[in-house]
């Protein structure tokens, strides 16, 4: 259906926003907030009303944000306001309502191109046949009208018949993920939704209704010989499961940067949709790319021993061709990874010296790679306390790449360490959204909320995840955050339960102290259990111990030995019994952090 009002034009099935013919930019969920108050125009819709219809129950959202957000965007593309409503008005403490007028029309009669549409669409038809014809282009036509409109797409992990070749369907799926997401006319399902598939099957149609796309791209790679493949992609419409487009392609190591290349065109074109293309014919053609996307399926599993592998692949990769950036890029993503898990001892500056090294080199060979940008902001920020270069690199990294999670997650990251919570708090959500089965997202997400002194949220959060899959928990801010609201007893009770970031040999002591001296004999043995390898968290049980000079102390030796955590210190709720201390404001002024609230 289409809806017309004020000079605008609402196509409700696809959101897509039209003024005089021209088109609006509009997101997926303010376009969906003006559909459901054109649906009740007139009408009051309440605050609850559009949760349900916009957010489902189990998404992580701050819903009051959010729907303030979509709100105001939405205000913003119609030219409207707040306090002289045309076409949205608020109803406080109530909801929204849609104030003008409203006319209904069948969508495909509205799309029938106007006499002045139709000579420059016309026109356009008889350009791009020319064009085609003088490039030998084997397609005779842009897709027809009469087909089915395609507007979002969700690219399905590709099968494949050796398992030894998992990384080359992954990686060849990912690729054209990454290809088709830089058109701006085309909305596409992120890896960590479509790649829940993996290894499945399933119906495509169902699973693109399930993803909410209109289209689905398959693909299944046949071994022909060591090395040898064909791949044969499929796109399906969800709408009656029509076969859009297929074809057929030959795959050797030697092919592997070409054919990405040539993929990402190839459904593009299909879809009608334009796309940015970074790269040029060498970095297409790329010796190395067979061990960059072994790389990138390994650092995408994550754990130590995926990400160290992942390492070498992205080494081995710029050893092949020293100027292939991507590599470097792998390369700078994995050494960061590395350093930000402490996966090997003691090793942390030297890996975040290694990741900022290689991003700073895939930045020079190409200044386009948001990847980069990340990792070299990482660095910045956790080791070099650069935080004014990361801030720089965090935002040029999500304006080049929007729909990268990882940038997001740790732009999040950067923010909750300088005291910046709410802003933390949206990237966090934002990371989440693209990323909603990421188990670092959900963990920061906890953790902003430990920074808010939100601890019964970060708590609650935590335990949903536990019945989820208790993998998803994140245990060090769960007990801290027990210990903070002053349940103690659930803290000691999740130290014995959660073995791998927790030693529960130390519970029953913790418990003995907690017992006989009350919370400040328990942060004094939890002082004490900590190692002397790790004096911020001493520093940090110090402090809630009430001991000054002791959590001074600890504090001023995690500065000289420059443990990255230290520069947390500032808006970590465990030091706020120290904050009014001198010394305070003296050791954020040398680490270079903002100076929150003063």
């Amino acid at each position: 259906m289409l809806a017309r009002f004020g000079g605008f034009e609402l196509h409700v099935s696809s959101g897509e926003l039209r003024k005089n013919g021209s088109r609006v930019r509009l997101q997926e969920q303010p376009a969906r907030l003006l559909a459901t108050l054109l649906e009740r125009a007139g009408e009051v819709v309440t605050r609850d009303e559009l949760r349900a219809r916009l957010w489902p129950a189990d998404t992580f959202v701050d819903f009051d944000h959010s729907l303030n957000t979509a709100v105001r965007k939405l205000r913003t593309a119609l030219g409207d306001s707040a306090d002289a409503p045309r076409f949205v008005e608020t109803v406080a403490r109530h909801g929204y309502r849609f104030v003008g007028a409203v006319d209904w029309a069948d969508s495909a009669l509205a799309a029938t191109p106007r006499p002045r549409e139709r000579r420059r669409t016309v026109w356009l038809t008889l350009v791009a046949l020319i064009a085609a014809v003088a490039a030998g282009v084997a397609y005779t036509r842009r897709p027809s009208a009469a087909l089915p409109r395609v507007d979002s797409v969700a690219v399905l992990p590709f099968t494949v018949t050796d398992t030894a070749s998992d990384y080359l369907g992954d990686g060849l799926a990912e690729s054209l993920i990454d290809g088709l997401a830089t058109s701006p006319d085309l909305r596409v399902a992120p890896r960590s939704l479509s790649f829940r598939y993996d290894g499945k099957r399933l119906d495509p149609v169902a699973v693109g209704k399930e993803l909410g796309v209109s289209a689905v791209v398959t693909g299944s790679l046949t071994s022909l010989a060591p090395g040898e493949y064909e791949l044969r992609t499929e796109l399906i419409g969800v709408g009656d499961g029509a076969h859009l487009w297929a074809k057929q392609y030959h795959v050797s190591p030697a092919d592997l940067g070409l054919l990405r290349r040539q993929l990402a065109f190839d459904v593009g074109y299909r879809l009608g949709v334009t796309r940015a293309d970074d790269e040029d014919q060498r970095k297409a053609s790329s010796p190395a790319w067979d061990r960059y996307l072994r790389g990138r399926y390994l650092w995408h599993l994550r754990g130590r021993d995926n990400v160290l592998r992942a390492a070498e692949y992205f080494e081995r990769a710029v050893e092949l061709d020293p100027e292939f950036a991507l590599g470097y890029a792998g390369l700078a993503l994995a050494y960061g990874t590395v350093a930000g898990n402490h996966y090997i001892p003691d090793s942390t500056a030297v890996m975040q010296a290694k990741a900022k090294a290689a991003a700073d080199t895939a930045l020079a060979l190409d200044e386009t790679l948001a990847e980069a940008y990340v990792s070299r902001a990482a660095a910045n920020d956790a080791y070099y306390w650069d935080f004014g270069a990361a801030e720089r690199d965090f935002r040029r990294a999500i304006e080049l790449k929007p729909g990268l999670a990882t940038a997001h997650q740790w732009y999040g990251s950067h923010l909750n360490k300088v005291g910046r919570f709410a802003e933390a708090r949206r990237e966090i959500e934002l990371a989440y959204a693209l990323e909603p089965f990421s188990l670092a997202s959900l963990a920061q997400l906890s953790g902003i909320r430990m920074a808010e002194r939100r601890y019964d949220e970060a708590i609650d959060l935590n335990l949903r995840m536990a019945k989820v899959d208790p993998a998803l928990v994140n245990y060090g801010v769960l007990f801290t955050c027990q210990a903070l609201a002053g349940r103690f007893e659930d803290a000691i009770a999740t130290m014995r339960g959660a073995p791998k970031l927790l030693d529960p040999a130390d519970a029953d002591p913790l418990e003995a102290a907690y017992r006989h001296g009350g919370p400040t004999a328990f942060w004094r043995k939890r002082a004490e259990q900590l190692p002397e390898s790790n004096p911020y968290g001493v520093a940090a049980c110090y402090s809630m111990a009430g001991e000054r000079d002791k959590a001074f102390a600890h504090l001023d030796k995690a500065f000289h030995l420059q443990k990255s955590d230290v520069a947390w210190f500032y808006g970590n709720p465990m030091f706020d019994n120290i904050r009014s201390d001198p010394r305070f404001d003296e050791l954020a002024r040398r680490i270079g952090l903002p100076q929150v609230g003063k």
